[in-house]
């Protein structure tokens, strides 16, 4: 259950690119996380959890807005740190599965 030198190269390339940007995205996160301030970024959070999966969140988040309000005063700021928070946790996935094909077929 060996994989080919070019197929294990560009997994490895791909690993080293995806743990780029996450590290890039993270310095994005805290420059946006910090403009925003600690009380915009938790609503944001419970805002995101509550568009996933309405029923995860409902028992601790008492939001002054209700998701669909809350959606009316998203700004550019608040929208861009959801959208950042949606890719860097996309790329972490296919890090994660990067790495354990990797380690399946025995590569690392």
């Amino acid at each position: 259950m060996n994989i080919g030198q070019n197929e294990q190269e560009f997994l490895e390339q791909m690993a080293k690119q995806l743990d780029a940007t996450i590290q890039t995205l993270k310095q994005e996160e805290i420059r946006l996380l910090d403009h925003l301030g600690e009380d915009r970024v938790r609503d944001l959070d419970q805002y995101r959890r509550s568009v996933r999966d309405p029923h995860d969140v409902s028992q601790y988040w008492q939001p002054e807005l209700d998701t669909h309000e809350m959606r009316g005063t998203l700004d550019y700021a608040d929208r861009k740190l959801l959208a950042l928070w949606s890719r860097i946790e996309r790329i972490q996935e296919n890090r994660a599965l990067a790495g354990r094909i990797l380690m399946h077929r025995g590569l690392v």
